[in-house]
């Protein structure tokens, strides 16, 4: 049988309490896809300028910033299933004010403001409790399947969702996509309800202060070295890769590429890319996983090089595939690691201390962006991101604790 068979059929993980788990992500990412494009055009068909619309993601993206670390703490201390269920339902409400209000004509900007900011703190909580909760419902030798089969949501969510909203919107109109993302939320809250596990026991001794629990998180997180180490690499990338080719790439489409239709096609390679790096994330398990996690951040290179130099869209997008496919298998081999080999006790404050890192990272690095590729011209940007990249892979790559992490025998 030919090696790459087995890769065409993945065996989703769907038995027991996760099958619920699995559910609501399948409900609640396909809503946040129509939600997204949605939103845009509310706004903008309210008669807002397009600055309106970023101060609307800005005001859901800052109280992530500002209770990620703290939704850690809390969630390592709460029944983390129970914190996810009420996040639905406060996302839930929230969305449906939008809906209410767009519907109302009544969509001002601070009233958008003021609902995209109760969301963002709401879904603050998820990604903690989460990862913490796939800790208790999966036994550890079966988690690389469950995060895998996360990933394939993910990615059928990420390639239909925009998709079917563009039609959707353009046939209702806006306020109903909105309404479907507000039952999407109670539904997700729905099946998670219905997750039954016992939950772990939590020792009174080790009880502290919010603030000494968030601290002992950090101490935790910053013990795993090689977690630190691809934190900061993909810090790195985020600001030499990621939001280079976010911000820059619909200029360059625009200018040289074919404008809005390539840059359509661009961003569908990326999602090809990550769904077949999830399907290959089924089988793929390297004897170093941290290792094969530090290099595969270097496959995103090529997408920024042929960024910088194509005259065509077709290198750009066969670039942006090799992006999605590398990410993907990183998130999974990332999701593993992490939920095997962090004490699940402190697991989702230290992957609240991650998440922190990566959402200060993003706006940071999209406000510097278009202010240095001004001063040194796009391509030179894009090149010099790509370089940093590398370096930066080669250096974590040679560390000993990234060699040092070994798969666990099943």
């Amino acid at each position: 049988m030919s090696p790459f068979a087995s890769l065409a059929r993945p065996r989703l993980l769907t038995g027991g309490p996760f099958r619920w788990f699995l559910g609501a992500r399948l409900l609640s990412m396909a809503g946040d896809h129509l939600f997204t494009v949605a939103l845009a055009f509310a706004v903008l068909e309210a008669g807002h300028p397009a600055a309106a619309l970023g101060a609307v993601v800005a005001a859901g993206l800052v109280p992530k910033i500002v209770l990620t670390p703290l939704a850690g703490t809390w969630c390592d201390r709460l029944d983390r299933r129970l914190v996810l269920v009420a996040g639905d339902l406060v996302a839930a409400a929230a969305t449906a004010a939008v809906a209410a209000v767009v519907v109302a004509g009544g969509a001002s900007v601070p009233v958008l403001v003021l609902l995209a900011a109760l969301l963002g703190a709401a879904t603050a909580f998820f990604d903690p409790a989460a990862m913490g909760l796939i800790a208790e419902i999966v036994p550890e030798p079966r988690r690389r399947q469950a995060n895998a089969s996360l990933g394939l949501v993910s990615s059928a969510a990420m390639i239909a969702g925009p998709a079917l909203a563009g039609v959707l919107v353009a046939l209702l109109g806006p306020a109903p996509v909105i309404a479907a993302d507000a039952v999407s939320f109670a539904l997700s809250a729905a099946l998670l309800a219905r997750i039954d596990r016992p939950r772990p026991a939590r020792p009174a001794a080790a009880r502290r202060s919010l603030l000494g629990d968030l601290g002992e998180g950090w101490r935790e997180f910053a013990r795993q070295t090689w977690l630190w180490l691809l934190t900061a690499q993909f810090a790195v990338y985020v600001c030499g890769g990621l939001t280079l080719f976010t911000v820059l790439g619909p200029v360059i489409a625009r200018d040289r590429l074919g404008g809005a239709s390539a840059w359509g096609l661009i961003q569908a390679g990326l999602g090809v890319g990550y769904l077949a790096g999830r399907l290959v994330s089924f089988r793929f398990r390297p004897a170093r996983p941290a290792l094969a996690a530090c290099l595969l951040v270097a496959a995103t290179v090529p997408g920024n090089v042929a960024l910088a130099c194509a005259g065509s869209p077709l290198p750009v997008l066969l670039g942006q595939a090799l992006t999605g496919w590398a990410l993907a298998v990183y998130a999974t081999l990332w999701s593993t690691l992490v939920t095997g080999r962090i004490p699940e006790d402190r697991l989702s404050r230290v992957v609240a201390a991650d998440q922190a890192i990566s959402l200060t990272t993003l706006p940071l690095a999209s406000a510097a962006v278009a202010a240095l590729a001004a001063v040194t011209g796009y391509r030179a940007a894009l090149v010099g991101g790509a370089a940093a990249t590398l370096l930066v892979t080669a250096l974590v790559a040679r560390t000993r604790a990234i060699g040092a992490v070994r798969d666990a025998p099943t």
